[in-house]
């Protein structure tokens, strides 16, 4: 955004102070495209009152504590809430608490909570500290014949399986056993102890903020000492391992200013607060935030400059990040940005979360906690974020989400983000916003990739678009699909498909109908196996391929076989005529066999005589042995007709001599 300021005298004469302002409609865009990151939290679903404390427990739950009467309009819901992110819906710890929660952990099965409470709702004392146990569905105070501590709570951690305890308090297991503690303290689930050393214990001033890092717990404030007794400046901000206080030293300086966040990232520690100077002694500035490597300080920087312009309360981590909220209106001290309350340092770059948290009054972000890898949960004083309404807090996802669908007939794969997305399977994953995502997809081998759908991706196999909101893409894989085609090659029929297109492996049918006096000669595809199936329909199943069915139709035949030689003699050729009828035309080539019951057979093949549709055949045949012949005629290889047999014809052979004795008997009544 551009401001400008413009001097002019107007027809009056008086000067005319004019304001410009320009933007570009692509920043007013983005900030659009971000804010659809922020999930609502309305008016009847937040909190009303200050959210001060959030903490990530089992099952998807975030438990919330603060100044409130409510959440989610929820009875009980007094300081002290969860809220159940799969099912969207709050529920009561019990009565809550009767005053501020500051800080809350989940800890060794159940919530731990700290702050300004003195009671438990409906119950007993709980001075500063509670613990709620998810089995007994109850409050219970933390101490050994003590309870709790002896002021305010401001921060908890946990380390080494012991819960660590910062505030405003000088002594813990507050009641007739006490035990002093300046400013923290450890529970180890049986009795409170001191942090201390042979020398001196604690710290010398209000602890706002601890962290834990593996066997070291971060401690911040508005402190300047640790291990009061013998004390060693650190300058807001010491860590305590194996029993021994240190100050976060840089070269030449140590520690800076009121710190009110910590955060641990990759073993980097990230500070927060109101201080503008870090490594003091030889300061180095750093408005607000800072980073310290173990060696050295520095202020995270980027083109738009260093930190931030207000105080920074809160802090959280997720994926190579950190989050950070507060009272902060911009980042950047050399092109300042608006980042409103809240922001996102990358290690490099400073970013906004859209438009921020916004509201009436003081509005702060004063509370961060991550879910999983994907959320950020905000609590403060806010009625507003990233523009939609959610009262005291917000949820912002901070990676998006590639979501894939598998639609049609068919099947196939899609690939992508390194291989986080392999659908069927993965079908889901996350990633950072504005970065380049591509998918491709692989048909089976029996389907077609019909496209993508959504985000914008074009026409082929690859779909490539930048990460701007959570994105569900379908990829259509339909069956491949075959033309199923008929040809009648000759004769007279009926031959069709039904359906003419099949999908991949379907079975595909039709008529197969010859007309009256004809048959089917020949039936057959060229990359399928249609079957007659005998009552005027085929039928191919399991079709992989474009198949034409063909179809040869040819003309039934009638075959007659007869012989004037009545009986047959043995050693005499015997003359036999076939008569072929064609149903509708004379048969046209082909061959005539006359076959005997015992062997015996003669060919013909031309024709002798024609009329009409009939033809006749003749050929001889000369028996060697007398006896009954059971006689037939077959009809084969013509072009033009179908095979055909005859009836059988009896034919006697007998000896001359049976011949002649018959002929040549007297008449009776001669002898």
């Amino acid at each position: 955004m551009l401001y400008a300021l413009c001097l002019s005298r107007s027809t009056t004469g008086w000067l005319v102070l004019t304001l410009i302002l320009s933007f570009t409609m692509a920043g007013s865009a983005v900030y659009a495209v971000e804010d659809l990151r922020w999930d609502q939290f309305p008016s009847s679903n937040g909190c009303f009152g200050m959210v001060y404390s959030l903490a990530s427990g089992p099952d998807d739950t975030i438990y919330v504590g603060g100044e409130f009467t409510s959440c989610g309009g929820t009875p009980g819901t007094v300081n002290v809430a969860a809220y159940h992110v799969e099912t969207d819906t709050w529920s009561a710890l019990g009565g809550g608490l009767n005053n501020r929660v500051n800080a809350l952990v989940w800890h060794d099965g159940g919530l731990y909570a700290g702050g300004m409470f003195t009671q438990i709702n409906g119950g007993g004392s709980a001075s500063r500290v509670a613990r709620w146990d998810p089995a007994t569905n109850g409050w219970e105070p933390v101490g050994n014949n003590g309870n709790g501590v002896s002021d305010r709570v401001m921060a908890m951690a946990v380390m080494d399986g012991d819960l660590y305890v910062g505030g405003e308090f000088q002594s813990v297991n507050f009641g007739p056993n006490s035990l002093t503690a300046s400013f923290v303290a450890r529970w180890d689930g049986s009795q409170w102890s001191a942090l201390e050393t042979a020398t001196g214990e604690g710290v010398d001033g209000l602890v706002w903020a601890l962290a834990a890092d593996g066997s070291r717990l971060y401690v911040g404030g508005s402190f300047q000492s640790v291990n009061v007794g013998e004390p060693e400046q650190v300058n807001a901000i010491a860590y305590w391992e194996n029993n021994a206080w240190s100050g976060l030293v840089g070269n030449g300086g140590v520690g800076t200013g009121g710190v009110r966040a910590i955060a641990v990232l990759d073993g980097d520690v990230y500070v927060g607060g109101t201080f503008t100077a870090v490594n003091i002694g030889n300061e180095v500035t750093a408005h607000r935030v800072a980073r310290w490597d173990g060696q050295d300080w520095y202020a995270l920087a980027d083109a738009s400059g260093q930190g931030v312009d207000n105080m920074v309360q809160s802090m959280t981590v997720l994926d190579g990040s950190v989050y950070l909220g507060g009272t902060f209106e911009t980042f950047g001290d050399v092109i300042p940005v608006v980042s409103n309350r809240i922001a996102r340092w990358d290690g490099n770059t400073w970013h906004t979360l859209g438009s921020g948290i916004a509201g009436p009054g003081i509005t702060r972000g004063r509370a961060l906690t991550s879910l999983g890898e994907r959320f950020v949960f905000v609590g403060g004083s806010f009625t507003t974020a990233g523009g939609q309404n959610s009262r005291s807090f917000a949820v912002y996802r901070a990676r998006g989400q590639v979501e894939v669908e598998l639609a049609g007939n068919g099947s196939g794969s899609v690939t992508g983000l390194g291989g986080e997305i392999d659908c069927p399977g993965d079908c889901s994953a996350l990633a950072q916003w504005e970065s380049p995502i591509e998918l491709e997809a692989l048909a089976a081998a029996d389907s077609d990739f019909i496209g993508f759908s959504g985000g914008g991706c074009s026409i082929g196999s690859t779909c490539s678009f930048d990460l701007e909101q959570d994105v569900t893409i379908t990829a259509t894989f339909n069956l491949k699909t075959y033309a199923i085609s008929v040809d009648t090659i000759s004769g007279m029929g009926q031959l069709t498909a039904d359906p003419s297109v099949v999908d991949h492996g379907s079975a595909a049918g039709g008529l197969l109908d010859p007309e009256a006096g004809w048959s089917v000669y020949s039936f057959s595809g060229d990359t399928c196996t249609p079957v007659d199936n005998g009552d005027g329909t085929w039928q191919a199943l399991n079709i992989i391929d474009d198949c034409n069915v063909s179809v040869v139709f040819r003309e039934n035949v009638e075959l007659v076989v007869d012989t004037d030689s009545q009986p047959a003699l043995i050693g005499q050729p015997v003359t036999y005529t076939v008569e072929l009828t064609g149903a509708e035309s004379a048969p046209v080539g082909g061959q005539i066999t006359v076959m005997t019951n015992t062997g015996e057979l003669c060919l013909a093949t031309n024709a002798v005589a024609q009329a009409g549709n009939t033809v006749t055949f003749e050929c001889q045949i000369q028996y060697a042995g007398t006896g009954t012949r059971l006689i037939t005629a077959e009809y084969s290889d013509s072009l033009t007709h179908m095979a055909g047999v005859s009836d059988i014809l009896i034919q006697q052979v007998v000896g001359s001599d049976e011949v002649f004795d018959d002929r040549f008997e007297p008449p009776a009544g001669l002898l």
